[in-house]
């Protein structure tokens, strides 16, 4: 909660539903779970998710100016992508369990975040600090919810590869810490430390190179 501005419950609800999620398909308890439960479980988070997009009840808490701006960017983008987070869960349950995989079917939200991300300034107009961690946790979660010949794939690579080098983190221990901070599964702990090698090796077919003003 602390990475997100005060007086905004409904992280909380929605934060709660996804750590319920990630409990409910850990190895230890998937087995035991009334699977009809869990689905329900799935399509209610799911809603909540959508609901909170279309509605947008940051907009009655946070400040003007500047740095209400990037407040609504942070908010529009976590919310954007926490549905590639429950279809990355989903994923990592099939692969676990042998069953095959179905292609994500996610291109609007992916072009959602991309539209957010890629608007007016660019990676100049993102937010900093804590600011852009939930960003950062929204990419994570889109590198793993989608197959690996994704372009979309390769575009989240890139661009969360432009959020660390933005928020200094130089190591995957660092990485694997800040994305702790956020909504996670057991097979999200272990893909943080093979990802970072990937972004670190050029992993994308374009890595970026920022130069940032003094302002940055």
């Amino acid at each position: 909660m602390k990475r997100f501005p005060k007086n905004n419950p409904f992280v909380f609800d929605v934060v709660n539903r996804l750590h319920q999620l990630s409990l409910a398909t850990s190895p230890e308890w998937y087995n035991t779970i009334d699977q009809r439960g869990l689905s329900n479980l799935y399509f209610e988070t799911l809603q909540a998710v959508i609901s909170i997009q279309l509605d947008e009840p940051w907009n009655e808490t946070i400040p003007g100016g500047s740095q209400g701006q990037e407040a609504a960017l942070m908010f529009q983008v976590w919310m954007a992508g926490l549905s590639l987070f429950i279809w990355g869960t989903v994923r990592q349950v099939r692969v676990r369990l042998g069953q095959a995989l179905t292609r994500c079917i996610c291109d609007p939200l992916f072009a959602r975040v991309k539209d957010l991300l890629e608007g007016t300034g660019s990676y100049h107009a993102w937010p900093r600090g804590k600011s852009l961690e939930p960003v950062m946790a929204t990419l994570f979660y889109g590198v793993e919810s989608c197959d690996f010949s994704s372009p979309w794939r390769n575009w989240c690579v890139e661009s969360l590869s432009k959020v660390t080098e933005i928020l200094k983190l130089k190591s995957a221990e660092e990485f694997s810490k800040a994305l702790d901070n956020f909504p996670s599964t057991e097979g999200y702990k272990e893909a943080a430390g093979k990802l970072w090698v990937e972004m670190k090796s050029g992993g994308g077919r374009n890595p970026p190179t920022l130069t940032l003003s003094p302002l940055q």
